[in-house]
């Protein structure tokens, strides 16, 4: 489940179902539309869907195996990498958002060979790949680790949904 030792989490909880998958990509294209450009992706907040997986207990049941205590930080986005060449250059996330789920909902394409990328020691020689299949999602430090999506392939398409963690007051 876990291969990656910078990874908190890695695999398919049995509560994300085939319909709770389904829920979400609908979701997803549907707000697409909506989507904030950033510099090689677009984004959206999450909607009733994606805000009912960010405060389920399930989720934070999840979180907590691994982190505790721990409290959702109301960041939950849509991220949507569709033409070749998205992605996300190497970068820590801030202290607003130091735990990170990332949720897989859709990759499609030919060649599939974006992936988020994790640098567990800092320097380029320790870029070690993720692959998730949708429905897959992991946990990891990303305040502490520094982390990336690999460029889009031509026909290439990514949806993710990115949920925010931090420590809780004990």
């Amino acid at each position: 489940m876990n291969d990656i030792s910078a990874l908190l989490y890695r695999g398919r909880p049995q509560w994300v179902t085939d319909e709770l998958l389904a829920g979400l990509v609908s979701e997803s294209q549907a707000l697409r539309p909506q989507a904030q450009v950033g510099e090689r992706q677009f984004y959206r907040r999450g909607g009733d869907a994606a805000a009912a997986v960010a405060f389920s207990a399930e989720l934070r049941g999840l979180v907590e195996q691994h982190v505790k205590p721990a409290a959702p930080t109301h960041f939950c986005d849509y991220l949507y990498y569709d033409r070749e060449g998205d992605g996300i250059d190497p970068h820590v996330d801030t202290e607003e958002f130091p735990l990170n789920v990332l949720m897989m909902l859709v990759h499609e394409g030919e060649e599939r060979s974006s992936n988020l990328v994790l640098f567990p020691s800092g320097g380029p020689e320790t870029a070690t790949p993720v692959p998730l299949r949708p429905g897959e999602l992991v946990l990891f430090r990303a305040n502490e680790i520094i982390h990336a999506r690999s460029r889009l392939a031509a026909g290439e398409r990514v949806h993710l949904l990115t949920f925010g963690f931090r420590r809780a007051a004990a």
